[in-house]
């Protein structure tokens, strides 16, 4: 079925596989935790990590997917050395400025006088993300010159050093054990991964990257700025309906809906599993091959549907199966209603990273109108979140974060949908045009 070890590497069936191994140790990972830690602490972590995901967003300036983007379509693995070494500098920007914006945060919490140790979590946090962004630049290295065994064993190394970590420190420490161990975890990986990178990429000196800095910037920032603008939108629908709620809901309120959310978003992990391909392989066939790239991203846009569906009902199952076992009875129930509603905004999101990587990023094609489109629908969920959590119904408050989610998926859906749509459209026009002037 497949020419090469590496040709079935690539394929979906041996990344799932492989994927699904590290998305198994992660679904263990955060049973232990909310296990090991109250409801009232884990809704800690679903506040911090809400900050910290929607600033990493606003820093990321979209340069991952920007690497695996240019790397795939350059000519030489030298040039993939010079676009991860120029990402590393704007990570250390980067990282500098979300710090910022993350110390801000911290210092009003401390001021307004929350809960003490969320001052404490929004500084770790700074840390966290400093190391996970430099461990994402090394992950696009290996994407983009499609080392993909290497790339999925990096992952089950990292979620199984990240499960014995998390329930060993955040049972010694509580909550503030768990963002050790992310921190520790991210950094361990990154410098592994770094010394495995080293092997199969060259990396220029330190007056070549300056050299080539201005250049691997622009390349870079061709098609970054827009995935940045899509990433920002895309966070705010994911982490705002959260930060909104609980400013009105009370913490334990929180933590229930943070533990449906985190059982939803298992969908977000799988999706992630499936695209570690289709960007370097898209890219490529639009750089080398146009004329085919139409056919080519429909199948994988249906490939990849009946995929995120399967893995949906697969979730699903698996919640109402084993959630009163592996949660507890008072965290389950008190869990599911949100959890059913926010699982139809989660897949309208994987569809959306669907149409995304296997379009539009390959394609350099997300226009400013359906951004503006997508921006519109997240403003009108989080309105929605708002409006029902100041509702005295409890029913209503408690949904208030999956509904205001559902809301903000749909507009986002169809707004990125047509424009995938009309770019393919065009793309073939121009296509059937150009080859229309080269016939006698």
């Amino acid at each position: 079925m497949f020419d090469t070890n590496e040709e079935f590497w690539e394929s979906k069936y041996a990344l799932l596989g492989v994927r699904g191994t590290s998305i198994l140790l992660g679904l263990v990972r955060v049973v232990a935790t909310i296990r090991l830690v109250s409801v009232h602490d884990y809704a800690l972590i679903g506040i911090v990590e809400a900050w910290r995901l929607s600033i990493v967003s606003l820093t990321s300036l979209g340069i991952a997917e920007s690497v695996v983007r240019e790397g795939a379509a350059a000519s030489d693995s030298s040039r993939v050395g010079q676009y991860l070494a120029t990402a590393y500098w704007w990570g250390l920007i980067l990282s500098a400025l979300g710090a910022l914006l993350l110390g801000i945060v911290a210092l009003q919490v401390l001021v307004v006088g929350h809960d003490p140790r969320l001052f404490r979590l929004l500084l770790l946090a700074m840390m966290v993300s400093l190391f996970e962004r430099n461990l994402s630049y090394a992950n696009s290295a290996l994407r983009a010159i499609l080392k993909i065994r290497l790339f999925a064993l990096a992952q089950i190394f990292q979620a199984g050093l990240l499960l014995v970590l998390t329930v060993g420190l955040t049972y010694a420490f509580n909550v503030e054990g768990y963002y050790n161990a992310l921190w520790l975890c991210n950094l361990i990986t990154w410098l592994v991964l770094q010394g495995v990178v080293a092997r199969e990429v060259p990396m220029p000196r330190m007056r070549e990257t300056w050299r080539q800095f201005k250049s691997a910037s622009s390349h870079l920032w061709g098609v970054s700025w827009y995935i940045y603008w899509y990433k920002s939108i895309a966070s705010a629908l994911d982490r705002g309906p959260l930060l909104v709620a609980s400013a009105l809901l009370p913490q334990q309120t929180i933590g229930f809906i943070t533990i449906a959310l985190e059982f939803g978003r298992r969908l977000t992990v799988v999706n992630q599993a499936l695209f570690v391909t289709t960007v370097a392989r898209l890219s490529r066939a639009f750089a080398k091959a146009t004329d085919t790239f139409p056919v080519a991203a429909r199948n994988e846009m249906r490939e990849l549907a009946a995929f995120n569906l399967a893995a949906l009902i697969a979730i699903l199952a698996a919640f109402l199966l084993g959630g009163n076992y592996l949660l507890g009875h008072e965290r389950f129930i008190n869990a599911l209603l949100p959890f059913l509603v926010f699982l139809p905004a989660q897949l309208l999101t994987a569809l959306v990273g669907v149409v995304l990587y296997a379009v539009l990023v390959p394609m350099r094609s997300l226009h400013r109108g359906a951004l503006w489109a997508s921006a519109g629908s997240v403003l009108v969920g989080l309105a929605v979140t708002y409006a029902m959590a100041r509702q005295e119904s409890a029913e209503l408050r408690v949904l208030s974060v999956s509904a205001g989610m559902v809301v903000g998926s749909v507009g986002n859906f169809i707004a990125m949908f047509r424009c995938a749509r009309r770019g393919l459209r065009s793309h073939e026009a121009a296509v059937d045009a150009a080859t229309s002037e080269l016939q006698p």
